[in-house]
């Protein structure tokens, strides 16, 4: 993650994560990195309902929760996948990355495209109003690196259409379709 790109970072227990049973390595990068304490989408990476590493049991799953995003719903680590997922009350979780590593550099990605489109236009990501061009970037990143990131029903995606990038930007996403990039070469 890019020391430059964001103002803070959460450093996390490696002793409260080690409780919850989470394994070495996300331990060792979550207390040593961490994670940027606020970011875009909005997301914020530290105590979550005023509890640090708080542990949420849904349908036999262990999440630890690391942070929240713009709507207040915990995003957390399970602790066996490793995946990241989103909680939201009532559903489902919401596949978000597919380790901390993949959750770094999403964030890292996307928010290079939302400071270049805010240095565009300063109400630009206020608004709801940036360009599919700004976007574009984080969408080709995201469908090489782990198509799961963008498909329909993961949080990025709807992230990407609460920023504007609806239907035919993200239906390429879909499994079977052919990825952004080979759209563009057409």
């Amino acid at each position: 993650m890019s020391e430059l790109l964001f103002d803070e970072y959460t450093k996390y227990s490696a002793t409260r994560l080690s409780e919850l049973g989470v394994s070495e390595e996300p331990a060792s990068f979550l207390s040593t990195q961490g994670l940027p304490t606020w970011c875009a989408p909005n997301a914020h990476f530290g105590f979550v309902d005023d509890a640090e590493l708080p542990l949420f049991e849904i349908d036999a799953q262990r999440y630890v929760g690391l942070g929240e995003d713009r709507d207040g719903n915990v995003i957390a680590l399970e602790v066996n996948t490793l995946e990241i997922w989103v909680l939201i009350e009532q559903q489902s979780p919401v596949f978000l990355a597919a380790s901390l590593k993949e959750l770094s550099l999403s964030l890292n990605e996307f928010q290079h495209c939302i400071n270049s489109a805010v240095a565009h236009d300063a109400e630009a990501y206020v608004l709801n109003r940036i360009a599919p061009s700004f976007l574009d970037p984080f969408v080709k990143w995201a469908e090489a690196e782990n198509p799961r990131l963008v498909q329909q029903g993961a949080f990025w995606a709807s992230v990407l259409s609460w920023l504007g990038m609806h239907n035919q930007s993200l239906e390429r996403t879909r499994v079977g379709q052919p990825p952004l990039a080979a759209q563009l070469q057409r």
